[in-house]
């Protein structure tokens, strides 16, 4: 009896030797369960088959995937992503975000991640909502020479909550806002993470010349890195902005608001903003740049969220020459939550 399914690429036991004598085995027959047992507080399982959710930002525009479980021990158990939901949903109440609020885990997919054939061990993707099977698209990659696929995988449910979007539909967590009432709000990435900044000051507010079209921010694509090493031990992740200043990008762009998508899938691709074609997602490089207009004089907050990997933020002549791995404004990654810094900004100047 096995804790998962049995195979023929796991089937590896051709016999054994017994002094001199080989023993064979001259056939065999192996039988998988198709059904899981349902994890309490969740609804029926949801049979995915041979993939699992790849799941897009929700209505508007924040990721509800959370992260991922890996467990190589013991028998397939849905129960191992029920509590780990649980025990995630305990800590982030208890530790709640510097702005906005916390995300508790909905939902989860649980497969088997196989390497050229062999099962690796139990995946748990954690999200924030419900998707249906319209999503179960992540069929696997290829990683150098070793192709990863998914199997026996399930989707689970809340029973008493499926989760809903982390605000009202037509929102976005990624948008260039200047009102009347003279709040501004700003965002600003690197890698694959959104991030936000809010800003408030006194009610007279001016409004940006848009006359020559020049609304939006210019974004380029690097793929991998140019001549550094990914380096998790290090604030930056080993990323030197400056390796980038000469190199020409993969592709270029312009977009009227910054972030707004996240992956949770690595080897494989999808598209950024509005391009026309795939980027890679892993270790990849976006720079942002253009010029934020101060609608009215005061105190200006930016802030970065927590992130993956890494992301740099610039103002002022830093941004526009001269920029570097120790000059930045911010600098944020996954072990570090929100950072922010307060600037004075004069009204009817715009700040690289």
């Amino acid at each position: 009896m096995w804790g998962g399914p049995t195979l023929k690429s796991n089937a590896l036991n051709a016999g054994q030797w017994r002094n001199k004598f080989q023993v064979v085995i001259a056939g065999s027959n192996g039988y998988v369960n198709k059904t899981i047992d349902p994890a309490p507080g969740y609804d029926q399982p949801i049979d995915l088959g041979d993939a699992t959710i790849n799941a897009p930002l929700d209505c508007s525009g924040h990721d509800t995937f959370m992260q991922s479980k890996f467990f190589t021990s013991g028998p397939f158990d849905a129960n191992l992503c029920a509590a780990a939901c649980s025990a995630q949903n305990v800590y982030n109440l208890a530790h709640p975000p510097a702005e906005g609020k916390p995300k508790t885990c909905q939902f989860f997919t649980t497969y088997l991640l196989y390497k050229d054939g062999v099962a690796q061990g139990q995946t748990c993707s954690l999200y924030t909502m419900a998707w249906n099977s319209t999503y179960n698209t992540n069929k696997g990659y290829y990683y150098g020479q070793s192709h990863y696929t998914v199997g026996y995988s399930f989707a689970f449910s809340n029973t008493t909550n499926p989760g809903a979007p982390y605000a009202a539909c037509g929102s976005s967590a990624s948008s260039t806002v200047v009102s009347s009432t003279a709040k501004a709000s700003l965002t600003a990435v690197s890698a694959s993470s959104t991030t936000l900044s809010t800003a408030t000051a006194t009610p007279t507010a001016l409004l940006p010349d848009t006359s020559c079209n020049n609304a939006g921010l210019q974004f380029a694509y690097y793929p991998g890195l140019a001549s550094t090493q990914w380096d998790f031990n290090s604030p930056n992740y080993g990323l030197d902005a400056e390796n980038y200043k000469t190199v020409t990008p993969n592709y270029t762009g312009v977009t009227n608001f910054i972030g707004g998508f996240a992956w949770n899938t690595y080897h494989q691709s999808s598209s950024i903003y509005s391009s026309t074609r795939p980027f890679d997602h892993e270790k990849m490089i976006l720079n942002h740049r253009g010029y934020f207009f101060a609608p009215t004089s005061g105190d200006y907050t930016f802030s970065i969220p927590t992130c993956d990997d890494a992301a740099f933020f610039w103002l002022g002549d830093m941004a526009y020459s001269g920029f570097n791995e120790f000059n930045y404004l911010l600098l944020d990654n996954q072990a570090n939550g929100t950072q922010s810094a307060t600037v004075t900004l004069t009204a009817g100047k715009y700040y690289p």
